[in-house]
């Protein structure tokens, strides 16, 4: 039976100064090579994943943005999660009255508006340039998949509780200390882990998953192995099967050879 491993990217598979180790590579490229599946499952968009994807021998299959866009091996499109362009107006109204900065994510691509600064930062990290428009423009023609405040955890903190009154359906969890993460109801990691087993028709009991944050949580809550990474937030940890090496001692590998493999 088919072997499935549910990778999270920041604090996961990449250290944190956000390198992709040799040794991590060397690792699920031995896994693909024993028929195991590869999936990134990632708040980032696919073009954020692009130079993790790049440097692999094979494509892995992408569960994106928290699972509102997931993509097989072959790049075509097994699921997707949008938002309504009236949830969108009410959300942005939330966001400046709670004085936080704005990412969002339509299909592939991540986006800022036009006068958001958090646009260099995200630059800097996914090392691909993204979309400058105002959100609610963009939703006027095409589809976002998911919304990000970017902020002080003070002010972040205040936009989450506020939205979860105002917006008990949508899945609202944080993703650091900076971020803030907004996608449609029923959207999540855990969902990406179902939708890509059911395409796989493999069953759920052989699912392994590794990651470290809240929106974590929910793919840990699905997945029958799931692994915390020693530098996880304890919350995660609690529902480990294993705890393995921190991202920065290519804490996925080990892992990967010890219980996986």
């Amino acid at each position: 039976m088919v072997k499935t491993i549910f990778i999270d990217i920041d604090g996961t598979l990449l250290n944190r100064e956000h390198v992709f180790t040799q040794r991590n590579k060397d690792v699920l490229n031995k896994a693909h090579n024993e028929g195991i599946v590869i999936t990134l499952c990632s708040g980032r968009a696919r073009d954020g994943l692009l130079d993790i994807t790049d440097k692999l021998p094979f494509m892995p299959y992408l569960a994106t943005l928290n699972g509102a866009y997931i993509l097989d091996d072959k790049g075509n499109v097994i699921n997707e999660h949008y938002f309504e362009y009236n949830t969108l107006i009410k959300l942005e109204e939330l966001r400046k009255e709670c004085g936080v900065g704005l990412l969002y994510f339509p299909e592939g691509r991540w986006a800022a508006n036009s006068d958001n600064k958090e646009y260099e930062d995200e630059y800097k990290i996914v090392k691909r340039h993204g979309i400058k428009m105002d959100i609610l423009e963009w939703a006027k023609t095409k589809r976002v998949h998911k919304y990000l405040t970017v902020g002080d955890k003070e002010r972040n903190q205040k936009f989450m509780q506020r939205a979860k009154e105002l917006f008990p359906d949508l899945a609202i969890v944080p993703s650091s200390s900076r971020y803030v993460e907004v996608n449609t109801q029923g959207c999540d990691k855990g969902s990406a882990v179902k939708d890509i087993c059911d395409y796989l028709n493999s069953d759920i009991s052989n699912t392994y998953c590794f990651g470290d944050f809240d929106n974590d949580i929910a793919m840990f809550k699905v997945c029958a192995h799931p692994i915390a990474m020693a530098n996880a937030v304890d919350k995660v940890k609690a529902l480990a099967e294993h705890i393995t090496l921190s991202c920065d001692e290519d804490g996925v590998a080990y892992a990967i050879e010890r219980w996986v493999l």
